[in-house]
């Protein structure tokens, strides 16, 4: 998602160069949610003009505070028949404490717990798959194995 993005948003007039500069003049919180519908449109365009790939959301794109834009999000998504939430726990804070340990968000904005612990990306994915003591290849394995047995 995020290597096309950026064209998707320019779709809908969104120059970058603004957007950085509210980010930076507002600060990150703010500029997020004005990203939200932009983002709720990249993931209706991305799954029209892909529909036979597998598509990383990313942790953000599919996050909606707004119930309309939440609403559009999940129509996308309902005919796609495998949505897979991968987690390193089961645990909430375990998954933040293992996320920040690979990656510190930028300071204002605690993202991985904000996406953690936000409704929509549970209520959008239809199977969860725990990462955590993985290699990439075993977290392969394990969608594959997860999709194999949802789809007998």
């Amino acid at each position: 998602m995020d290597a096309v993005c950026a064209g998707y948003y320019t779709e809908i007039s969104v120059d970058q160069a603004v957007s950085q500069r509210r980010e930076h003049a507002e600060g990150v919180r703010v500029a997020y949610q004005s990203w939200k519908p932009l983002e709720a449109y990249a993931v209706e365009r991305i799954l029209a003009d892909h529909k036979h790939a597998v598509i990383d959301l990313g942790g953000g794109h599919s996050v909606q505070e707004d119930p309309t834009l939440f609403a559009r999000v999940h129509a996308a998504l309902a005919p796609v028949r495998n949505v897979a939430l991968l987690l390193p726990s089961p645990d909430p804070e375990e998954s933040v404490r293992i996320l920040t340990e690979r990656s510190a968000p930028p300071e204002g904005f605690d993202w991985h717990r904000h996406f953690v612990t936000h409704p929509s990306n549970g209520a959008l994915a239809k199977l969860v798959v725990y990462t955590a003591g993985q290699t990439p290849w075993q977290t392969c394995d394990a969608v594959y194995q997860r999709l194999f047995r949802t789809a007998s």
